[in-house]
């Protein structure tokens, strides 16, 4: 399993994740997206290129991205970031499951609050620290 989940490219570990129908990410320790699945690329409308290496807020287009000069991960509310906090808990062990939160994501028709679970786990992989971020939006149930 670990040869699988060391090359973001295996087509075994594409498939698996782009299978499944609900937003995944791959952040780094920054909140840096490092891959994501085929469903946060359609629902997030995502260019591979344009997107890895940025961060969480940048690419969900989280409204308080914007509430800092240095952006995502900066303002005031990033410090209540489950997103964030999720990612940082996966990295001292914790595995964090189906945490609920609301979000503010700004798209081209405005500024829209969205229900999400979160789940995290840090992902087993040597000379460098993933967590695996999983998001069901729950924003039509709610």
């Amino acid at each position: 399993m670990n040869n699988i989940m060391r090359n973001f490219d295996d087509s075994f570990y594409k498939t698996i994740l782009d299978t499944i129908p609900v937003i995944i990410f791959v952040f780094d320790e920054d909140i840096r997206v490092r891959d994501f699945n085929s469903a946060a690329e359609k629902i997030f409308v995502l260019n591979k290129p344009v997107v890895l290496n940025r961060k969480s807020g940048d690419v969900l287009k989280c409204l308080h991205r914007l509430d800092a000069p240095e952006g995502c991960g900066h303002g005031p509310a990033c410090k209540e970031c489950v997103i964030r906090n999720s990612v940082h808990e996966s990295f001292l062990g914790e595995m964090v499951y189906r945490r609920r939160t609301r979000v503010h994501l700004q798209d081209e028709s405005g500024v829209k609050d969205h229900e999400f679970f979160i789940t995290a786990s840090r992902l087993p992989v040597q000379n460098e620290s993933l967590s695996l971020v999983v998001i069901e939006d729950m924003t039509e149930f709610y």
